[in-house]
């Protein structure tokens, strides 16, 4: 069974296992990554799922107000939701 996790502040936090934030972030800067094979792969997975000449992707950005600290990555930016600057989280949504 994979452990349940969570992403915050930009680093992913396993807590069922004992390792560290900073073990996880020192992976992640440290690895040789194969970035032809990865391209390669994701490439292979996108073809699976949208093989259809006819198909559209669509990405949209969405800004929700928050207020507090319970949300990870909440910042002053733009909500066009409110059309102004305010404390804010944005999702990039597909369809």
């Amino acid at each position: 069974m994979v452990p349940e996790s969570r992403i915050e502040d930009g680093i992913f936090r396993i807590p069922k296992l004992s390792i560290g934030e900073e073990d996880v972030a020192d992976f992640i800067r440290d690895v040789t990554w194969d970035c032809e094979r990865i391209l390669s792969k994701d490439h292979e997975m996108v073809a699976d799922d949208l093989a259809d000449l006819d198909g559209t992707l669509i990405f949209d950005e969405s800004g929700f107000v928050k207020k507090g600290g319970d949300s990870a990555c909440v910042g002053r930016q733009y909500c066009g939701s409110i059309g102004k600057v305010e404390d804010s989280q944005v999702g990039v949504f597909s369809a």
